[in-house]
This record gives C-alpha cells, sequence and structure tokens, in this order.
C-alpha cells in the first residue's frame, strides 16, 4: 500500500491496514506519556480552542480530521488497540490518541462540545454513550509515550495559572448561556445604579 508518494507500507494484517489509514501522514515526536490533563470543557473555559484542520494558535487543539463514532466504532478500535500494543508499542498513535480524549471526554458535555466543534461525528445517539466508551477503551490501554506530551504539558502549564482558572469559573457560572450572561450584565447595571444613589450625595 502507497499512503505518501515514495513511501510503501508492509501491511500485516487486515488490521494493521486500517490502523496505517487512521496514522498521520508525518511522523509526531514522541516523549512522556500523559499523566494528567484536564477535561475538553474545563479547558474550553479557561480559553483553550478547539478546532479542526486549521493553523492553530499557542492556545488551539488541532484535529487533523473528524472522528466519526457509530456502533462499530468500539469493536474496531479496541482490535488497533491490541495491535498497537503488540506491534506498534513505541509508535502507539492510536493508543496515544484514545489516551488524549479518555482525559478529554469524561462527561458527555465534553462530548457535546467536540460534536459543537465538528470534531467529533456522534453516529451512537448519546453523547454520555460516547463518554463511556471511549473509557472503557482506554482501561485496557498501557501508554509507554506519547506524541501529545508536548501538548499536554502546555495545558497543563496554562490550566494551573490562577488567573485562567477563575476566568473558567466566573465564565461558567455566571455566562455559561445568553440568558445567564444578559441576567448577570443587567444585575450589574442595577448594582452601579443602587451604589451610585448611595454615594452620590457624599461626591456631589
Amino acid at each position: 500500500m502507497e499512503k505518501e508518494k515514495g513511501k510503501k507500507k508492509d501491511v500485516k494484517h487486515f488490521t494493521d491496514l486500517i490502523r496505517y489509514f487512521h496514522c498521520p501522514t508525518k511522523h509526531k515526536d514522541f516523549g512522556d506519556s500523559i499523566r494528567d490533563l484536564s477535561t475538553a470543557t474545563q479547558l474550553y473555559e479557561t480559553g483553550v480552542i478547539f478546532k479542526l484542520d486549521e493553523v492553530g494558535g499557542l492556545l488551539d487543539i488541532q484535529f487533523d480530521k473528524q472522528f466519526e463514532i457509530d456502533d462499530i466504532t468500539e469493536a474496531l478500535f479496541r482490535n488497533i488497540v491490541a495491535w498497537e500494543q503488540c506491534y506498534y508499542p513505541s509508535e502507539a498513535y492510536l493508543c496515544n490518541y484514545m489516551g488524549l480524549l479518555d482525559y478529554l471526554l469524561n462527561t458527555g458535555e465534553d462530548v457535546e462540545l467536540l460534536v459543537e466543534k465538528d470534531i467529533i461525528v456522534n453516529s451512537l445517539g448519546s453523547n454520555e454513550a460516547i463518554s463511556k466508551m471511549v473509557n472503557r477503551l482506554c482501561l485496557e490501554i498501557v501508554e509507554e509515550n506519547s506524541c501529545y506530551s508536548e501538548l499536554a504539558q502546555k495545558l497543563n502549564k496554562h490550566f494551573d495559572q490562577c488567573c485562567n482558572r477563575n476566568m473558567g469559573l466566573l465564565k461558567s457560572t455566571y455566562f455559561s448561556n445568553l440568558w445567564r450572561g444578559t441576567a448577570t450584565i443587567f444585575g450589574l447595571i442595577i448594582f452601579g445604579f443602587s451604589l451610585w444613589s448611595i454615594i452620590s450625595p457624599y461626591v456631589l
């Protein structure tokens, strides 16, 4: 099989062929395995942007292509994950990808965010079912290294800054949707007028 001009791949098995077409076209550098990472919604609330196939900045997580999840996804990826751990333990791209998703997708809300960003195509029906499926798959993964190590370090450093977490808390509590945000702004205006009516006799 030929993926890039001038490069050929010796396919060992049908599972190997499927893995091959899911792998990145360019080699990625591998670092330490990911030990900790916040969820997609937590990162999004602190200013991290999720994009599909675009040039990203420092706080952008770029996904090369959509990930469609349906009824056969779990069985398919379970076979690929087992194959990688046997034959490609040092270049386990799919294991690394599922490991990244395992951290990002803890709830149906996390899945919904990536669906809204066109990164995940939900053909399974339930967002909660997808998060549970990803978490089940990763119970069997032993990660020796990760091609997302550098990305995870940058995201953790960003999330650990207090001002970013505080902005995330403010956004999720008072500006989580249009109505709540409008009510918050209206409340601040009323508070401002009330405060001014109290202090104006002493100022003017």
